[in-house]
């Protein structure tokens, strides 16, 4: 039968650099997942750009697109939506930042949600600036 109703539920994992050198480009690897019970739709994984940090480029793969969203008076936030996320399925985004930081931690969170998700994940990663 037809169902109206659907959920996914959704995880997400990010990788990066323990340390890196300030003027350097710093990537970070966001993996999401979902168990289900259905497929997600409209699947969106956002970054705020950390202080320190700036903009260089992000990819989304095997489906979707990427961009920089401009929020006046707030950090901007990296965006990256695919369609829809199969069960079981992985989508994978690249968010490369240039570091102009000096010293410091920097704190990079990641999240993901969509429109029938029962859940909104995140994750963070720190990143020593030498």
């Amino acid at each position: 039968g037809f169902k109206l109703e659907t959920s996914a539920d959704l995880n997400i994992a990010m990788s990066g650099p323990k340390t890196i050198t300030s003027g350097s480009n710093i990537t970070y690897a966001i993996t999401t997942g979902n168990t289900g019970p259905d497929g997600a739709s409209v699947v969106s994984i956002t970054d705020s750009v950390p202080a320190g940090l700036t903009y260089v480029s992000s990819t989304i793969s095997p489906t979707g697109s990427c961009s920089l969203v401009i929020v006046l008076g707030h950090p901007s936030v990296v965006t990256c939506t695919a369609g829809y996320q199969a069960l079981g399925t992985k989508l994978r985004a690249s968010v490369v930042f240039k570091v102009t930081a000096t010293s410091g931690t920097i704190s990079n969170i990641a999240a993901v949600a969509s429109a029938n998700s029962t859940n909104a994940p995140q994750v963070t990663v720190d990143t020593t600036v030498n």
